[in-house]
């Protein structure tokens, strides 16, 4: 071989030792590149955690010492003595915690004592209420006392003594009244102040600026008032009372039962029983009317499904009253009818043929008209479903929600943790308590009276099934 080959072999060995030790060097480095990122991340994350938890600790042990704040002014503390003491326990040994660097103890420590101050905080405003919402449809609001801004009314909202609910034109809502078990159903365009109170032997409820109340009692006659008007409704009936914004001219009714109406000028006392009505102009009562009998739905039965693929035509019909020049007619969305799909009171006959466009599940009713236009009281609300089936692809629903949940006692406290059905609402003993996306729900929720009470669970899925499951604690008297 010439020297000049022998020189060429030895260049490309020489080169490719060379190729070979880059490319290994290389690639070590970027192996070590990958370990340091991840390491780099690793230790970030883990910093970030302990970050986090830190952060976390501090603000349980600021909220649950901003509570215990909050309650130092409250007043009967006395049935919360063992709960207090508790969460004084549970922070204290949160904040050595925090003293120790152990933030994850103080954060469980903290969340413990915030969660027990908070449910005898809730339990405190319980105990102060006299009313919550029961339904609320459409803008309705409310305000604490005379002055402040009105805030967005939802169910199980409670009301104090005091309270002023105002409801939009279009809105309605249905107050329930925890002592007496009566129920106001505040109708469109009214303004009421809640007002638990004694006139003589009986018990006002609240004071209507304007608009229409109707009130339904149970066992304890109850009242309303205006400035014009006290009407007070025995045990076990339905009566309503209207009065025109700035005007004088209110309208008081009775749907079932008995109940009496007094001017508060003149001291006029007005006795009405089922199915009568008398209106008032300024301090006089007129003449007491008679109203026409309810109309009974009969066709469609209750709860009737139209299916819009096969017809867009629907029949209601009613039987006929003794005394009825017309009927009217309401079709609507909403429970309370606040607003309406169809609204008239010229049918002469006792039926109409419906044309139906639109899917939706809706309610109808309809009352009798006499020749003077005194409406009587309205039937019973039917359902009625127009569905299409043209994209069903799922079947339906049927099978109830599962309850899976364990109760923590501290006294009168309960600690409820557990799962249901993802999307399910769940109740606690007629409340509706918050549920995570994956069905998981952690709550306290004060427990009233002594020994064995019950705790009554009730989940309700998407597709309207429910579970009802029955839980007994032990409440120590002490």
């Amino acid at each position: 071989m010439s020297s000049s080959g022998q020189q060429s072999n030895k260049k490309f060995r020489d080169t490719d030792w060379y190729s070979i030790q880059v490319d290994s060097v290389r690639m070590w480095m970027g192996i070590v590149l990958c370990l340091l990122t991840f390491v780099g991340a690793y230790t970030g994350y883990q910093r970030w955690s302990a970050y986090w938890v830190e952060q976390r600790a501090y603000e349980w042990v600021d909220r649950a010492t901003s509570l215990k704040g909050q309650l130092a002014g409250e007043s009967e503390l006395d049935a919360y003595r063992s709960e207090l003491r508790f969460a004084d326990e549970r922070l204290q040994s949160a904040r050595n915690s925090l003293a120790e660097l152990q933030y994850k103890s103080a954060a469980t420590f903290g969340r413990d004592a915030y969660d027990t101050l908070q449910g005898v905080l809730e339990g405190l405003r319980l105990s102060g209420s006299i009313a919550w919402f029961r339904s609320v449809e459409g803008d309705v609001r409310f305000r604490r006392g005379d002055s402040g801004e009105f805030m967005r009314a939802y169910p199980r909202v409670e009301l104090q003594d005091g309270d002023y609910v105002m409801s939009a034109s279009n809105a309605t809502a249905e107050i329930h009244f925890r002592h007496e078990e009566a129920v106001f159903t505040l109708r469109p365009g009214s303004l009421i102040k809640l007002s638990r109170e004694l006139s003589g032997r009986d018990r006002m409820l609240g004071f209507m600026e304007y608009g229409w109340v109707a009130l339904d009692t149970a066992e304890i006659q109850s009242g309303v008032r205006t400035p014009y008007t006290e009407v007070m409704v025995d045990q076990n009936s339905r009566a309503s009372l209207q009065l025109q914004e700035g005007s004088r001219r209110s309208r008081i009714r009775v749907d079932e039962g008995t109940a009496r109406a007094a001017s508060v000028e003149t001291g006029e006392v007005r006795e009405l029983e089922t199915r009568q009505e008398v209106r008032q102009t300024d301090a006089a009562f007129g003449r007491t009317r008679s109203l026409p009998p309810t109309p009974r739905p009969a066709a469609p039965p209750d709860g009737f499904s139209v299916n819009i693929d096969t017809t867009d035509r629907v029949t209601l019909s009613w039987t006929p009253v003794r005394g009825a020049a017309r009927y009217a007619l309401q079709v609507s969305k909403s429970r309370h009818f606040a607003y309406n799909w169809i609204d008239v009171d010229d049918r002469r006959s006792t039926s109409v043929t419906l044309g139906h466009q639109e899917e939706g599940k809706y309610l109808w009713r309809v009352a009798a008209v006499d020749v003077n236009g005194d409406v009587g009281s309205w039937s019973a609300a039917q359902r009625l479903s127009v569905d299409s089936y043209r994209s069903l692809a799922l079947e339906e629903d049927e099978e109830p929600p599962f309850i899976d949940v364990d109760i923590f006692m501290n006294g009168h406290l309960a600690l409820l943790r557990g799962r249901t059905e993802p999307g399910a609402r769940l109740e606690v003993n007629g409340r509706w308590i918050p549920v995570s996306a994956d069905g998981s729900f952690s709550s306290t929720q004060a427990v009233f009276g002594t020994g064995q009470v019950p705790v009554v669970f009730k989940a309700v899925d998407l597709a309207g099934n429910d579970t009802i499951e029955r839980r007994t604690v032990f409440v120590d008297a002490h």
